[in-house]
């Protein structure tokens, strides 16, 4: 699970400070609030001067899914250069990467088998940490 091992280990320690146990729904009804959640947990929280600039929202906007599908490196073929210093080596276009996914979107792209597995090594790498996968 890339490095969820070592945050958890780390977090472990401090009684689950830093944890920030959001799902996308939620993620989705408060953006602003999350993105300053998010600062909190890696240590970064905006500055008064930030908040007062809309340093938070504007993060938002440049994050939104619309504002990176559009980026001009999304929208070039697979292995151009143009809009990149490197070339890709992948064969897929960029802008395959990007869907338009709804909230609980995921079970029309995942079979019931594949999320059961997906469940278990969840629950498998979360054991003992304290968190629950519901």
């Amino acid at each position: 699970m890339g490095p969820c091992p070592r945050l958890l280990e780390r977090e472990q320690g401090e009684a689950g400070e830093g944890v920030v146990p959001e799902v996308r729904g939620d993620v989705l009804r408060d953006p602003v609030g999350n993105v300053r959640k998010l600062a909190q947990f890696v240590r970064q929280p905006f500055s008064p001067t930030e908040e007062e600039a809309g340093v938070a929202m504007d993060t938002v906007r440049l994050c939104n899914f619309d504002t990176l599908r559009n980026l001009g490196v999304n929208k070039a073929a697979a292995g151009s250069s143009s809009s990149s210093p490197s070339p890709s080596s992948s064969p897929f276009a960029n802008d395959s990467y990007f869907r338009k996914g709804e909230d609980g979107d995921w079970a029309n792209h995942v079979t019931p088998d594949m999320a059961r597995r997906l469940d278990a090594v969840v629950e498998e790498k979360l054991r003992g940490s304290g968190l629950s996968f519901a």
